[in-house]
């Protein structure tokens, strides 16, 4: 069974190629030397010709040792081409090729092969100089660094909005009593250690010392911790050194600096390779935006909105929650 169902994909793929090739052939003026030209097999009077038949080769590994050296594997290519025509001119007295299937597979060919011919080569004539990359890096170094980032312990006692006056100052005076504890913690501690267990309310975090891992000071970063137990971390200098009680919305805080890195800057050296695909890419970019809306603008076109809006949705209503925009379909490479 599985022998059976590879052959018969072997065949579509066969028959679906031979059906692009009749298209490709109906649409193309043939050439003036046709009668002159090198056949090595003919089917039903169709040439296959010498050439093609060398490009087939190429296009099957033809350049590797050993490939086609032998009458055997020249002539198992020639029997591939051979069925392959056979099943061709079938599907064409069938009226295979009139599909609209088949006319679509046809269209998307076509349609690469523009965009193969008419955009890929300029593409690759883009290049980014060493200058470019210069400039760029020079103009964008600090985005490039690694920002300096803090490792925390902390010390949480919670408030709630059922909490009065009363209940928020004994909190405060628990954090208050929590903070003259830890000046009698080990000289070389930098968290918190036991202390955190017994006042701290963040149960993520009380279990290790109070560390809640290494925080970021950057506009784009965000934590679930309050600004200012962020901005009390950042003014530490040195691993060890503890912030006083901070009052925030969801309680008060003690912030201790478990480790600290500064800066790092990158080089232009190490960010060469990857500045200079960056640049390639937004030119390609660019290059094909150009390319279609040059197509766009030169095209004569008529749409119908009335149409188009009375057309009935055959899916069901999405949820509020659900704003997936449908896909886009994509067709020779024109998205």
């Amino acid at each position: 069974m599985n022998a059976m169902l590879k052959t018969m994909g072997v065949l579509t793929a066969m028959l679906i190629g031979g059906v692009l090739g009749w298209y490709a052939a109906k649409h193309q003026s043939p050439p003036e030397e046709l009668a002159d030209q090198d056949y090595i097999a003919t089917v039903n009077g169709k040439g296959i010709d010498k050439d093609w038949f060398i490009e087939q080769m190429k296009m099957r590994g033809g350049y590797k040792p050993g490939q086609f050296q032998s009458t055997e594997q020249k002539e198992a290519l020639l029997d591939f081409l051979i069925n392959e025509e056979i099943m061709f001119q079938q599907a064409v007295a069938q009226g295979v090729h009139q599909d609209a299937a088949v006319s679509q597979l046809y269209k998307k060919a076509v349609i690469d092969k523009f965009i193969t011919d008419g955009l890929n080569q300029k593409l690759q004539s883009v290049k980014v100089g060493n200058s470019e990359v210069e400039a760029h890096f020079y103009n964008n170094q600090t985005a490039y660094n690694k920002p300096a980032r803090r490792r925390a312990a902390i010390i949480m006692t919670e408030v709630t909005d059922a909490d009065d006056e009363n209940s928020r100052n004994e909190i405060r005076q628990r954090v208050e009593q929590a903070l003259q504890a830890v000046n009698d913690l080990p000289s070389d501690t930098t968290h918190f250690g036991e202390l955190a267990k017994v006042y701290s309310d963040d149960r993520a975090s009380m279990y290790q010392g109070g560390v809640i891992g290494w925080l970021i000071n950057h506009p784009s970063r965000s934590y679930k911790w309050d600004r200012s137990v962020i901005d009390a971390l950042f003014s530490l200098e040195n691993p060890g050194d503890v912030s006083g009680v901070i009052e925030a919305e969801d309680g008060y805080y003690i912030v201790r600096l478990v480790a600290a890195e500064n800066v790092k800057e990158k080089s232009l050296e190490q960010l060469r390779k990857g500045i200079k695909n960056q640049l390639l890419q937004a030119k390609r970019k660019q290059m094909k935006d150009e390319f279609m809306a040059s197509l766009i603008d030169g095209a004569d076109i008529s749409i119908d909105h009335n149409k188009l809006a009375a057309i009935q949705s055959f899916s069901p209503s999405a949820n509020d929650q659900d704003k997936t925009p449908p896909a886009l379909p994509t067709m020779g490479g024109a998205q």
